[in-house]
């Protein structure tokens, strides 16, 4: 439980819960009913008007979920039962809304 990223904080006390769990057991985000970690993933700091939890993204390159004064920037993620793969590999099978 403790491995799920609260989206309702700071970006780096999401940055810092994230970091927390690696490599052992791994950082985690549910998306769509679905367990999805989160391999690796960097802060960004900027202001916005999303709710946190939010996801931004262009569906091809990026994938940003809003925390309270900025994004998590996820990198390299894994689905429930498949393997690790980049973001855009992931968009390319998923429809994010």
């Amino acid at each position: 439980q403790d491995a799920c990223i609260q989206w309702n904080q700071s970006t780096q006390g999401a940055y810092d819960q994230y970091r927390a769990f690696i490599p052992f057991p791994g950082s985690f985000t549910i998306l769509n009913e679905k367990i999805l970690k989160i391999h690796l993933a960097r802060p960004i700091y900027e202001t916005h008007q999303h709710l946190a939890g939010s996801l931004v993204s262009d569906g091809k390159t990026f994938l940003h979920i809003a925390t309270t004064d900025g994004y998590l920037n996820l990198l390299e993620v894994q689905p429930e039962g498949k393997k690790r793969m980049p973001i855009a590999d992931f968009l390319r099978g998923n429809t994010i809304q």
